[in-house]
Formats: structure tokens, C-alpha cells, sequence
């Protein structure tokens, strides 16, 4: 992409695209749109028609009203397939769910009047899952986020903004392969709180959670059990022996009992465990503004100063662990250089669990 211009991305989902397929529309429909969006003085640098909707790519100078345009475009692409008869006109609507709206910024976010109105109305900030908000340093959030190229996706009434460069980071994040060097991996820190929807799943299982424990090790279960169990009322998972409660030994390094549970009874583990242990190194922040209206902050914690200030899990270096799965560059015969990954690639399963495959799609793009 060119750096000095701005990009959108226009995805609709259509009903009965493979009708328009049969209509072999392709050429006709990008003459119009070139058409349309020459009036916004916008170039078209892509148009797809295929089984998966419409996907429209234009690049601009100054920045679009994106919204705006996307209503004037759809009304009349509805317009053009009404008239060439392409649908019935029994049909009550063309397009399946709202389309998406990508956008990619050539700078950073200060300067930019949409992000600039966007983080100004935030008044505070919190934790995607969890009950956890910080009013006292926005201020010096809204400024960080000002220094950042942010990518912005609107879907419908949501508003998403994604630091594009902390989700390109590449990692290596695999549980197995971190235990063969170090016994607990991430989860040598504090225990992660749980969201009222997994608790609530959480606690169902619990009994058998337990006598999981309580197999591999009656003597831990037993002091957990005197200590008050596994979990407070409030969703906080309990420590034992200055780990999560939930650590079991296998071998010489420590599983999670949840995440085996979950495996081993065929249940998603993003319906069972904390997903604030599943997530790592994805940070996906919840900002809340003067209208109340709630817009998620997509990024990572590999930056040391988010980390310590706005991360929720704290900085990865006060582990005392190593950094390999954080750096590509110190790769060796365990952490192979070919596995490591985009962060939203890492996190793709979690991603489409919350969010659906259509909205990593077009996360993906603005990579």
C-alpha cells in the first residue's frame, strides 16, 4: 500500500451472490463503481464478485466519511441490481448482515480527525472479559494510542481499532514447547480472573476439575481445599505455592488441569478457561466513551512500556523468563524459526470464537 494515501475496504455479504456470478456482472458493476467513486474523488484499486460477497478496494488523498460513503455506494449497487433484475423482487433485502468497513490510515493517529474525536470522547478504559476498568492514566493512553498507525474496522454500530504493527509481530506461543525449557511457561504469574460467561461454565465442571487434582496430586488438592478451594466466589482462581491453583505436574513441568479438561471432554477451551490465560499476548481492550458507546482496542503487550503501564498481565520480562517466543531473532532448535507467526495468527481460534470468521477476515486485510 501506498503510505501517503488512504484505504478502504468495502465487504458486503450477499444473499445470493452466485446469482450475480451467472450474470457475469464483474466488468459492468466495476465501470459503475469507478464512476461513483470518481465523484468522492476516489481511485478504485479493486473490485471481487465471487460466491463470498463484494469486496471493494479504493484509495483516496484526504480521508472519506467512510460511513456515508458506504450508504451511497450501496444504495446504488441496490439500485443497479433492481434495475438488470438480478434478484426477485420478492427478496427483502440484497446484503447478509451488515457489511464491513476497513480502513487504513497512512500515518499515525494524531492529526487524523476521526481517530483524534474517537480517543478524545474515552473516558475510560478497560479489559475485554473482564470486569476491570482504569480511569486514571486515559490521559496517557489517549497519547500513546495518538502515536500509533491505527487500523479502524466499523461493522454495523461496533467500532473496532487495531495497533496493526503490534499484531504483525511475529511469536512463537506453544504451551508444549515452552514447558521443555521452563516448568510453568506464562503461568508462572499471578492466577487470571475469570468473565461471567466462562464461570459460570467453569463452576458446572468444577467437581470434575477437581478430582483431576486430586489424582495427580492428593497432597496439593488437599492444602487447596483446607485454603478455601480452587476459586473465590467473584471469578479470581487461587494461588497455591506462589502459582494458579490450577497448575498440575506432569512430568517435570505443569499443565493446566482446565485446558486439559476442556481437551480431553471435547470442549472449547474459550468457552471454559479464563480467556485472559488463553489470549496471551493479545490485549484486547474495551473503551468506553461519553455516549457509552463501547469501542475494542485490539493489540499486544509485546512493548515493554504498554505492558508495565496498560497491559493487563504486566510486563513478560518480570517472569524472569526467557524472551524467545517474543523474538524471531533468538529462535534455536526448540523455538524453530519457521513456527513463529503473526500475533493475530496465533490467535485466530479466539478470535473467530468471539468475533466470527468474518471479522478476522477483515482484521486480516489490514495486516
Amino acid at each position: 500500500m501506498k503510505t501517503n494515501l488512504y484505504h478502504y475496504i468495502f465487504i458486503w455479504q450477499v444473499k445470493d451472490s452466485q446469482r450475480m456470478e451467472d450474470f457475469k456482472l464483474q466488468g459492468t458493476l466495476e465501470e459503475l463503481v469507478k464512476g461513483w467513486c470518481k465523484e468522492e474523488r476516489g481511485k478504485v484499486e479493486g473490485l471481487v464478485l465471487d460466491k463470498k460477497g463484494i469486496k471493494l478496494k479504493v484509495s483516496t488523498e484526504e480521508a472519506l466519511y467512510s460511513t456515508k460513503f458506504l450508504k451511497k455506494i450501496q444504495r446504488q449497487m441496490e439500485a443497479f441490481f433492481k434495475k438488470a433484475e438480478i434478484f426477485l423482487d420478492t427478496e427483502v433485502s440484497y446484503w447478509e448482515g451488515n457489511p464491513f468497513v476497513i480502513t487504513h490510515y497512512p500515518q499515525e493517529a494524531k492529526g487524523e480527525e476521526r481517530l483524534e474525536k474517537l480517543l478524545q470522547s474515552v473516558l475510560e478504559v478497560g479489559y475485554y472479559d473482564l470486569k476491570e476498568y482504569f480511569t486514571y492514566d486515559v490521559g496517557i493512553f489517549r497519547d500513546y494510542l495518538l502515536q500509533k498507525n491505527l487500523g479502524v474496522i466499523d461493522h454495523g454500530d461496533r467500532v473496532y481499532l487495531v495497533d496493526i504493527q503490534a499484531l504483525k509481530k511475529p511469536i512463537y506461543l506453544n504451551c508444549f514447547d515452552c514447558t521443555k525449557i521452563h516448568q510453568y511457561g506464562c503461568c508462572c504469574g499471578s492466577p487470571c480472573d475469570f468473565g461471567g460467561r466462562n464461570l459460570k461454565n467453569f463452576k458446572m465442571h468444577l467437581p470434575f476439575i477437581e478430582e483431576e487434582v486430586r489424582y495427580a496430586d492428593e497432597v496439593s488438592y488437599q492444602a487447596i481445599k483446607e485454603r478455601g478451594g480452587f476459586i473465590r466466589n467473584e471469578g479470581q482462581i487461587r494461588a497455591y505455592n506462589g502459582h494458579c491453583t490450577l497448575l498440575i505436574k506432569e512430568g517435570e513441568s505443569y499443565k493446566c488441569v482446565a485446558h486439559k479438561y476442556a481437551l480431553d471432554h471435547q470442549i472449547p477451551i474459550y468457552d471454559l478457561c479464563p480467556l485472559s490465560c488463553l489470549m496471551y499476548p493479545l490485549e484486547i481492550m474495551e473503551l468506553i466513551t461519553n455516549k457509552q458507546k463501547k469501542i475494542l482496542f485490539f493489540t499486544s503487550v509485546i512493548d515493554p512500556y504498554f505492558a508495565n503501564k496498560f497491559g493487563r498481565w504486566g510486563s513478560y520480562a518480570s517472569l524472569g523468563m526467557e524472551m524467545r517466543c517474543l523474538k524471531k531473532e533468538a529462535h534455536n532448535e526448540i523455538f524453530k524459526e519457521e513456527h513463529y507467526r503473526p500475533v493475530y495468527e496465533v490467535n485466530r481460534e479466539l478470535i473467530c470464537h468471539e468475533w466470527g470468521k468474518l471479522f478476522f477476515d477483515a482484521l486480516k486485510v489490514l495486516m
